[in-house]
């Protein structure tokens, strides 16, 4: 089973891409937009069967997506690689948003393919548009023969020509000659400083044929690929940790290990920044997780087979998260969120593979360390012992 994990925050709150109706082998409703901007050459109602007219072209791709959307902008170098490298496929995207609301990206970067406004949400409504980014493959008889269900993760490239042409692309590494004509694994990275002024609006995406980050910095790659938690982290420079970038790592389908692109990016990643990742061990003070109140824990255990958390409001009026709620958490989950959410350092005396629910504070460490012990049957200890750091070192420094 493919595992993905997507994480997005901002001030936005918008959802991976579905669509409510499964559009798969039916009719592609036509485009109805208020206007077409960049690169835009068509009436307001775009006919599928009219597009196809052009007998060069023998696909479309329908884009829905917004400016304010980190997941949105991810899919722009896709779309872009589409357009250039398949000229039998026009691109076509669609928002609800107005120009001046899209006019910044299109400064920033350039959009290969033309933009429908459609304020009125006609089209968007015809495609039962639940979420973005959310895209659409429609062939020549104008049925739609592919719908995104799992988000950009579902499409890349190597993944786009499978859907065209029926067949498994082989795609040997550069330099690298294959065996028993087996394909090897093709890797695209791309990475440069985040360029949308999108605040604390990010997104990223993991799984095992893309990872797609907007606007995160290093420390959070960090905790991603190493599971390194930031007070465990020691760097001289703090730019080098809280530069913002976007990245793209793409392979193509022909792997065998689910966990493919995660295991890659280690390499990869620093070479591109030209970092070290060096650990050491250092005596430190730190708590120790320890169960005290084993029946007190245990009316929490989760029936959840995966971890997952969310940060809640106390009141509905409030402006700023102050609960942390997780499901199906382990102790490992527990002391990752003390150490991330309270640059404190933890360690875990007993651990165990069972998975809990636990509700405690964002904001205050004396109020979780009550509630953990009369709660949970958790004790926090403060001590003092060896644990393992990391020092990011830039190389030639």
């Amino acid at each position: 089973m493919k595992k993905i994990i997507t994480i997005i925050s901002g001030i936005l709150i918008f959802s991976c891409s579905f669509s409510q109706v499964n559009w798969e082998g039916k009719k592609a409703p036509d485009v109805l937009v208020d206007k077409w901007v960049n690169r835009g050459t068509y009436q307001q109602t775009v006919s599928i069967g009219k597009v196809f007219s052009d007998n060069s072209i023998d696909y479309i791709i329908l884009e829905f997506w917004f400016a304010d959307c980190p997941p949105c902008l991810a899919q722009i170098p896709l779309m872009n690689n589409i357009v250039n490298e398949f000229p039998n496929v026009r691109v076509l995207s669609v928002t609800f948003q107005d120009e001046d609301k899209i006019n910044p990206v299109l400064q920033k970067v350039d959009l290969n393919y033309p933009v429908g406004i459609d304020k009125n949400q006609n089209t968007i409504s015809a495609y039962g548009v639940a979420g973005y980014p959310s895209t659409f493959i429609i062939d020549r008889n104008g049925i739609v023969i592919w719908q995104d269900e799992n988000h950009f993760q579902s499409l890349n490239t190597s993944y786009l020509k499978e859907i065209l042409n029926n067949q498994k692309p082989v795609v040997p590494i550069p330099g690298h000659p294959t065996e028993n004509n087996q394909p090897q694994i093709n890797y695209t990275f791309t990475i440069e400083h985040h360029k949308f002024n999108l605040g604390k609006g990010n997104s990223s995406e993991c799984g095992p044929f893309l990872i797609n980050l907007v606007n995160q910095d290093l420390k959070f790659m960090l905790k991603a690929f190493w599971k390194i938690n930031n007070p465990r982290v020691i760097c001289d420079d703090p730019d080098l940790l809280k530069t913002k970038y976007d990245l793209t790592l793409q392979a193509n389908r022909d792997i065998s290990i689910e966990n493919n692109c995660i295991e890659a990016i280690k390499w990869i990643l620093p070479e591109k920044l030209g970092v070290k990742v060096k650990s050491f061990f250092k005596d430190t003070v730190l708590y120790d997780l320890q169960l005290t109140e084993d029946s007190l824990l245990k009316a929490h255990i989760s029936g959840r087979k995966f971890y997952g958390d969310a940060h809640n409001f106390a009141q509905s009026g409030d402006s700023i998260p102050t609960i942390w709620v997780a499901k199906g958490a382990t102790l490992e989950n527990l002391k990752n969120f003390i150490e991330n959410q309270f640059n404190l350092l933890v360690k875990v005396e007993k651990q165990d593979t069972l998975r809990y629910n636990f509700t405690l504070s964002l904001v205050s460490f004396p109020e979780n360390e009550k509630l953990l012990r009369d709660k949970y049957g958790i004790k926090l200890m403060p001590s003092r012992g060896k644990t393992e750091m990391f020092r990011i070192i830039k190389e030639g420094k």
